[in-house]
């Protein structure tokens, strides 16, 4: 809050979750000076449905499945490489697809267990035809169509596959041993672009040599040996769609059989499939037992010629990563009138859609304008490196021979079907031609409108981004602000570390719209960078080392998931100014500053979807700057409250002075309890912040309700609320007279954790009162830091100033004595 423009309130509590150290490896001497020393292992469990359920893919079966021709599996293979240290973790599973949801959830479980980010979980899946309908991918087509019995065994079966991957992962990762890792491509040519030839007229095409349409033909292969040479993981793809078999038994198609086949001429290995991308590619002819098992011994033996005929390129034990989310736009959203219209509609698929785009909007309150489409890319080993891109959807040909061109060429891998199926993904071409592909099978996905044009080059560009270099190798991120071993302290490098730092919320040099000292930073630090630049010098003069800086929501979202690139790019720039300044900053997020700035269609959304756009936001702070030494902490949201009182809006209470500063997390606690509430949305902010970075602190800034209600107890720093949660934040204002009273506050937010007093000025009591209180909450309460507040004049400023009055002599008379303190006892 803008402490010069008070207000009747002040703040609450937290809690902390100790961080585990990374599993590390330490190898032989000769593994030490050898650079192709990866560490690996690899395994697989069955995951064939037990019950009796319904199988994905088409919409002509008319019952469920009825045996097994080949058990389907999930399998995983871990590898960490020397350059980071860090496991990373590919997936692959013999399924149709996978929802987003199933994806966060055993991905958030991985990062936990590994401390690793998003960026180094890829989940591919064969797209087979013979395996069980899921959840949440393809509803429309299976789930939402089912009877009760079945519905059941769809969620039972669904709801067991995290549990059984993560198991496996954790026991792939406890067994990892010295490997050594290599690649090559081979050839397979049964793939047919299935929209410009029919079926019936390809066997005559392949005579004639006149089959037409883009296809792309390589069979990447990596290969994991272990350092005596015996075979371990074969990693393999194609692309084209897993369609050779309609009937009733579950199989892994022809990849199934190709798995089959590799780990029955390679005793011991693991033989891993991903698809390509074969979203407009079929295998041509089909329909029978024998062309999936044809069709899979040629892809193995084109797998065995690279892995036997060939000499493979060794890859170096580097491994460099990206993962994100990036906003597709759908064409349109349809009204609820139309889908109201659409739920008597004679189309069975149409009608369910339409419920369950009911049922969100009448949930969310309205249709997002986009999907967050997921882009992973891994770049393994260095010279001739392999890039791994992992797409999601089923995307078409044209995406793989673009990126191999933007790329690397055959050294550029491209899987489809990863981290989350939700939908065809047309190329622009496609897009324009229309068709199946171009956007008529949305309704299967329960995707509200076909794609938008423009989803191309978004999806090029972020595949060809740089992968993130680990930034942990390029930054020294063993500088970085931790809690100590006793938990209620920090610590650098190990040593004891106390915060003494300052807010820094606007600053009285700058003016928008002509008022001076009434702008956030981020209104500022495009047109007067300088500015930013200078004050940055002068908080470090002062003697601080965390600087608070206020994000505000509308200045970093444009939409509900699409983030203000342009901010972004400059808060990495003011990364590196903290950096340069040997100063961290604690990132807090703003929900409003001035009413009239709030995005209109932010006010529009429910709770949940104003949660998520929020997690958005703290999704694109994290992407940002994960791995920079120089952020000490993520603070959710400038004092948080609950509903807050009468009315509907989301600011409660009058501004003050024109501002607001506090904001609901919900508007209806509808029978919930208040931790409870505090807990579901610390969780999803949080996690949102985890996909992306594992090793910055969190909290949440509140308003000391102790002083103002005897017996108040924390809310958002509740222990079960604030398990997410690494120290306490509040905010104290004492006023003179009642230092006992706000120490006696003070203790309340005592959770075994750190305390941080991130907000304290004397504006109710003189300078001598706030430092003795800052004494005795670090002597009485075990308080670790404080941040008072600078707004960009120096004390010699504000003394020189003939109209500053009594304001500018308060604040340089704190001024001098913060940077006293500072000298004497407050910094590392």
């Amino acid at each position: 809050m803008n402490i010069v423009r008070h207000r009747a309130f002040v703040t609450s509590t937290l809690a902390i979750i100790s961080l585990l150290a990374a599993l590390t490896f330490r190898p032989n001497c000769a593994a030490q000076s050898d650079p192709e020393i990866w560490l690996a292992a690899s395994g697989k469990v069955d995951i064939t449905p037990e019950a009796p359920m319904w199988m994905a893919g088409y919409a002509a079966r008319t019952k469920p499945a009825e045996g097994t021709l080949t058990p389907l599996f999930a399998k995983v293979l871990v590898l960490q490489d020397t350059d980071t240290g860090k496991p990373a973790v590919l997936i692959t599973l013999d399924l149709v697809g996978i929802d987003r949801e199933l994806a966060r959830e055993i991905s958030a479980a991985l990062m936990e267990a590994f401390k690793i980010d998003r960026d180094r979980i890829a989940i591919c899946t064969s797209h087979t035809h013979s395996g069980p309908a899921l959840w949440r991918n393809l509803a429309p087509l299976h789930y939402l169509l089912m009877d009760d019995e079945h519905k059941e065994h769809i969620r039972a079966y669904t709801g067991s596959l995290a549990p059984r991957i993560v198991a496996l992962a954790k026991s792939v990762h406890a067994s990892m041993h010295p490997v050594r890792l290599s690649w090559g491509n081979g050839s397979a040519d049964f793939a047919v672009n299935r929209r410009e030839n029919s079926e019936n007229s390809v066997p005559g095409k392949r005579r004639d040599g006149t089959i037409a349409g883009p296809a792309q033909h390589d069979v990447p292969v990596l290969a994991v040996h272990d350092l005596d040479g015996k075979l371990q993981t074969i990693v393999f793809g194609y692309a084209c769609h897993s369609t050779v078999l309609d009937q009733y038994q579950w199989c892994g198609d022809y990849p199934g059989f190709a798995q089959q086949t590799l780990e029955t001429n390679h005793p011991g290995a693991v033989a891993m499939f991903w698809a390509g991308c074969g979203a407009d590619q079929n295998p041509i002819p089909r329909r029978s037992v024998e062309l999936a098992k044809h069709y899979g011994a040629r892809l193995a033996t084109a797998v065995d010629k690279v892995l036997l005929t060939t000499a493979l390129q060794p890859l170096d034990s580097v491994l460099h990563t990206r993962f994100e989310e990036i906003p597709l736009n759908y064409a349109n959203i349809p009204t609820k009138e139309q889908l109201q219209a659409d739920t008597n509609s004679d189309n069975r698929y149409t009608a369910a859609r339409a419920t369950l785009l009911l049922e969100q909007l009448d949930r969310d309150g309205a249709l997002p304008p986009t999907y967050p489409f997921p882009v992973g890319r891994w770049s393994l080993g260095t010279g001739s490196s392999v890039d791994f891109v992992f797409l999601g959807g089923e995307t078409v040909i044209d995406y793989a021979i673009r990126l191999k061109k933007e790329l690397h060429g055959s050294r550029t891998w491209v899987a489809s079907y990863s981290n989350d199926v939700m939908a065809y993904i047309p190329s622009e071409r496609v897009l324009a031609e229309g068709g199946y592909e171009g956007g008529a099978a949305t309704v299967y996905y329960g995707l509200p409108a076909p794609w938008a044009s423009g989803l191309e080059e978004k999806i090029i560009a972020a595949a060809t981004a740089l992968p993130l270099t680990n930034k942990a190798t390029k930054l020294p991120i063993e500088h970085k602000i931790r809690i100590a071993p006793d938990g209620r302290s920090f610590v650098k490098n190990g040593a004891p570390f106390r915060i003494w730092g300052v807010n820094y919320d606007h600053n009285e040099h700058a003016s928008i719209d002509g008022v001076t000292g009434s702008q956030l930073i981020e209104e500022y630090w495009h047109d007067d960078w300088q500015q930013v630049v200078d004050d940055f010098a002068e908080i470090r003069a002062l003697g601080a080392n965390v600087v608070r800086v206020h994000l505000q929501f509308g200045e970093f979202m444009s939409t509900a998931t699409e983030p203000n690139q342009k901010n972004l790019e400059r808060l990495s720039d003011l990364l590196e100014l903290a950096k340069s300044n040997g100063l961290y900053l604690d990132l807090t997020g703003l929900a409003c500053y001035r009413k009239a700035d709030v995005p209109d269609w932010y006010n529009t959304l429910n709770e949940s979807a104003r949660w998520q756009a929020q997690a958005a936001f703290w999704r694109a702070i994290a992407r940002i700057c994960a791995g920079h030494p120089a952020v000490f902490c993520y603070d959710l949201m400038n004092e948080p409250i609950l509903d807050g009182g009468e009315g509907d809006d989301w600011l409660p209470g009058e501004p003050l002075g024109g501002y607001h500063f506090v904001q609901r997390i919900t508007r209806d606690n509808a029978g919930r309890k208040g931790e409870s509430i505090a807990k579901a949305w610390i969780d999803t902010l949080v996690s949102a912040i985890r996909q992306y970075d594992t090793d910055t602190l969190a909290t949440v800034g509140v308003i000391p309700w102790a002083t103002v209600f005897p017996g108040a107890k924390p809310l958002f720093h509740d222990p079960d609320a604030s398990k997410a949660l690494d120290f306490v934040s509040v905010h104290f204002y004492p006023k003179t007279g009642e230092i006992d009273k706000a120490l006696t506050a003070l203790k309340v937010y005592d959770t075994r954790k750190p305390v941080v007093i991130e907000e304290m000025f004397p504006l109710a009591c003189s300078t001598d009162d706030l430092l003795d209180f800052v004494d005795r909450s670090a002597n009485d309460c075990g308080t670790d830091g404080w941040i008072s507040f600078y707004w960009g004049k120096t004390a010699a400023e504000l003394r020189a100033d003939p109209n500053g009055g009594i304001s500018a002599a308060i604040k340089a008379d704190w001024f001098e004595r913060f940077a006293e303190e500072a000298k004497n006892k407050r910094t590392e």
